[in-house]
């Protein structure tokens, strides 16, 4: 077969391939200025034991984390007995709160998510949603910030105390229907941790992205990672990389850093060729 014939035959393949692509939801498409973080907080409250003072404000982050495991960690800081009926009844209290006293309209929408979304949909790239937060209270803040219709499916937290049981119910959705998985895009290090652990590409929304930050966020991600190959778009708003575990030289991961919407929706041609080739 001849060189063209190759390359015409390798792009039809493409065009036919159906890809998807998955979001976590806080951090990544929007941000609820801790409406969501308080809700939880208020909702606990209900199952405080008696002579315990209210609680506006805890050290646990909530930042990639799990709601059944946040709650579960709540539980045993004041020792009371978590289990799944307890669970589900926080959570309706939970929800109750969020939706009676949160006010979307404060909430922060990334600039040119939209934009970027409709792109996607054009191109023929089914998005979907993994994340930590509960199913309804997914929901709630999706159609809250006029997100939801974007999305085909959802990957929210039950009983799963981890981003990589969360992360399994899209795998085996994508692998059910046929999908390529381009990647997944998140603002934290269990996205990324969790995406590599499926061999998947990792997407990092990063306020900004200097050299610094990049170290940083690298060493977070694993000490013993080798950049085997790093390379940037041309205003250098986005950073590609190829990482190796050391000492497993078949074991590589992509990375993509960008801080802009509108500059990924730009340089996405030039993602997705380096994402799936």
């Amino acid at each position: 077969m001849k060189i063209n014939q190759i390359i015409v035959s390798i792009f039809q393949m493409k065009k036919e391939q159906r890809y998807l692509i998955s979001f976590d939801l806080d951090g990544t498409l929007l941000f609820t200025n801790k409406e969501g973080k308080d809700s939880f907080l208020k909702g606990f409250n209900f199952y405080l034991p008696p002579g315990h003072a209210y609680i506006d404000k805890i050290d646990i982050s909530f930042k990639g984390g799990v709601d059944f495991k946040i709650f579960c960690e709540l539980c045993k800081m004041f020792s009371i007995k978590a289990n799944k009926t307890l669970f589900e009844n926080f959570s309706n209290k939970y929800l109750e709160f969020f939706k009676n006293y949160s006010t979307p309209s404060k909430w922060i929408i990334y600039e040119g998510i939209f934009e970027f979304l409709s792109s996607l949909r054009q191109k023929g790239i089914e998005c979907t949603v993994v994340s930590g937060n509960l199913y309804d209270t997914g929901i709630f803040k999706l159609k809250s910030a006029n997100l939801y219709e974007y999305f085909s499916f959802f990957a929210f937290n039950n009983f799963e105390k981890n981003r990589i049981n969360i992360m399994k119910k899209i795998m085996k959705y994508s692998d059910k229907n046929n999908f390529y998985y381009i990647a997944h895009v998140g603002d934290s290090i269990s996205d990324i941790q969790s995406s590599f652990n499926f061999s998947l590409p990792s997407i990092y929304f990063a306020d900004k992205i200097s050299d610094m930050d990049v170290d940083k966020l690298l060493f977070q991600v694993n000490t013993n990672l080798n950049i085997l190959k790093f390379s940037e778009t041309q205003d250098e708003t986005i950073k590609l990389f190829i990482l190796n575990l050391k000492n497993k030289i078949s074991k590589s991961f992509k990375l993509v850093i960008f801080s802009s919407y509108s500059k990924l929706k730009q340089h996405f041609d030039e993602i997705f060729d380096f994402l799936t080739c």
